[in-house]
């Protein structure tokens, strides 16, 4: 895996950047924002190691760096009193971050779990897999588990769900529901839509706090992250 660290401090930036080319990884070392942008749109990195103190200006640099984040996986140092930049960065598209009092151990132990992180996702994209919260859905052997609990459903319920999956954040009518599900045009006096997504929210959503399929009233259905 490719990683980009970003440090304006000499001592920091070569410590880490060795620290992870022990951990196998491929490093790029960047000092100025220069490098650092210019790296981010021409490397296909896996993982970036932001510095927030590195920054000239970290409100104004961090749209930048989102702009050229692609696929990576970005992860900030900050100081343990600057909650206003962790807080703005991780709502914004920014990962994780860590302390910038850091321990080698610390940061070993990060990276390693980033990229359980990053292998996890990478065989789930390969398999198909649909996710939304703790809940996930394999097409390829039809396998749909909340929780780590396997859950039943028949033909239609699963069929349904992975409609709902594929279609994450749009709301779906019930007419594009039995069009798609049943290939039938809806009838409004009809509440077959209504009823097996009934049966799937009492297989899929009882007994959970968060809820995945929510209804959008007059309109329809949606699941939302």
């Amino acid at each position: 895996m490719k990683v980009l660290v970003f440090n304006k401090n000499e001592k920091t930036r070569m410590v880490v950047g060795q620290l992870l080319k022990e951990l196998s990884f491929n490093v790029i070392l960047a000092e100025t924002e220069e490098q650092l942008l210019d790296s981010m749109k021409n490397e296909a990195l896996d993982i970036t190691f932001l510095d927030t103190n590195s920054f000239e200006d970290f409100q104004h640099s961090i749209d930048s760096v989102l702009k050229y984040k692609r696929q990576s996986y970005i992860i900030l140092s900050i100081e343990q009193d600057d909650r206003y930049s962790k807080t703005e960065a991780l709502l914004n598209g920014i990962d994780d971050y860590v302390y910038n009092d850091f321990r080698l151990e610390e940061i070993s132990a990060k990276f390693k779990s980033i990229v359980r992180i990053l292998n996890k996702k990478l065989t789930e994209d390969e398999m198909g897999i649909l996710t939304a919260y703790d809940l996930t859905l394999n097409p390829a052997n039809r396998e749909v588990k909340r929780a780590g609990n396997e859950i039943e459903l028949t033909n239609k319920e699963f069929l349904l769900l992975e409609y709902f999956l594929r279609n994450k954040n749009r709301v779906l009518t019930r007419t594009m529901i039995s069009e798609k599900i049943w290939d039938i045009d809806f009838v409004s006096e009809s509440n077959i839509v209504d009823v097996y997504v009934n049966f799937l929210r009492t297989k899929i959503d009882k007994g959970y706090d968060e809820k995945i399929i929510r209804t959008v009233r007059s309109v329809g259905y949606i699941v939302k992250e």
